[in-house]
């Protein structure tokens, strides 16, 4: 199977990297290939953007949990092991990116008070805030490559 993939890298290398599967460009991104790392990005960001802006349900946030999340991908590329595709292994990045990022957001929401009463005017509004925002999650947002720049 290693020989399969070296023919596979010899051969793609005069090739059209849009071309190649995401598995052979991350691992070729490992290997410090950037222009792999940038097909990948190109190929995935509008779709993980939309994941994530789902889940932070802010633009800015969004933007930053994005980027966090490719550094991630950049930067681990050698870790990936291939049990599961690149998408399921980045969307997971990025999940646990932007949950990592709302739980820092909120923890001062529920470690301070005590109850419900407790609560700041503020705190109050942010949690609305947010209730509000969760019900139009729904909407899909214009693709990051509108955005993002």
């Amino acid at each position: 199977m290693d020989g399969l993939k070296a023919f596979s890298r010899k051969f793609i290398q005069g090739a059209d990297l849009h071309k190649v599967k995401d598995d052979l460009l991350i691992e070729m991104t490992a290997e410090g290939k950037d222009e792999a790392f940038k097909v990948l990005y190109q190929r995935h960001t509008d779709g993980l953007y939309r994941f994530l802006y789902r889940i932070v349900l802010e633009e800015e946030a969004c933007k930053e949990v994005l980027q966090e999340t490719w550094l991630k991908i950049y930067r681990s590329s050698d870790k990936f092991d291939g049990k599961a595709s690149f998408k399921t292994w980045l969307y997971t990045i990025g999940k646990n990116t932007a949950f990592d990022r709302l739980k820092k957001k909120t923890d001062f929401l529920f470690d301070e008070p005590e109850s419900v009463e407790e609560m700041s005017a503020d705190e109050e509004d942010i949690l609305e805030s947010h209730s509000r925002r969760s019900k139009q999650a729904h909407a899909v947002p214009l693709p990051c490559s509108a955005v993002c720049q």
